[in-house]
């Protein structure tokens, strides 16, 4: 079976983009005091409010919190979040969206990975490798697990009475 990725700036991409897939990955840095990049402030202002839309909703309503139909409900995610531990705000961006992105209903496909550059590239490379790996691993069991549920099963024809030969 073929396997089909799309990738996107984050840019060019809103909560009901994110809604479309049933699977997300996303890799970002973070910015400044754990604020997104530039290309990611747009898809963070839109998850910020609908979060806080979602909870308005939810303390206006009186109801809980399983009984609301979520945005992201059946997407998944999983983040690879940039950064250095030199600063304070470590991947906070990252992080954040994480918890954002779950509060909208989304599931974790994976815990989200943060990809140190402090101890420089070589090391930051192998961090991302290993949650890079572990992507294609997924991602190489839910196709297989697709194959297995489509390959035709051989049912036995059921039994035919033959009629006997008429006696003579």
């Amino acid at each position: 079976g073929e396997s089909c990725c799309v990738v996107r700036n984050m840019k060019s991409i809103g909560i009901k983009d994110l809604a479309m897939h049933k699977r997300v990955y996303i890799i970002s840095s973070t910015f400044g005091y754990g604020r997104p990049p530039r290309d990611g402030e747009l898809l963070y202002s839109q998850v910020q409010l609908e979060t806080m839309r979602c909870k308005e909703n939810l303390e206006d309503l009186s109801i809980d919190d399983e009984e609301v139909k979520k945005p992201l409900a059946g997407t998944s995610v999983a983040i690879a979040a940039l950064g250095s531990s030199a600063f304070r705000d470590f991947a906070k961006f990252g992080l954040n969206l994480t918890d954002e992105l779950v509060s909208l209903g989304a599931s974790t496909a994976l815990k989200t990975t943060t990809v140190d550059a402090k101890n420089g590239k070589s090391e930051q490379k192998q961090m991302f490798q290993k949650w890079e790996s572990a992507i294609v691993q997924m991602e190489k069991e839910r196709q297989m697990k697709k194959e297995r549920t489509m390959l035709p099963t051989t049912r036995r024809q059921p039994s035919k009475m033959i009629p006997s030969s008429k006696a003579a």
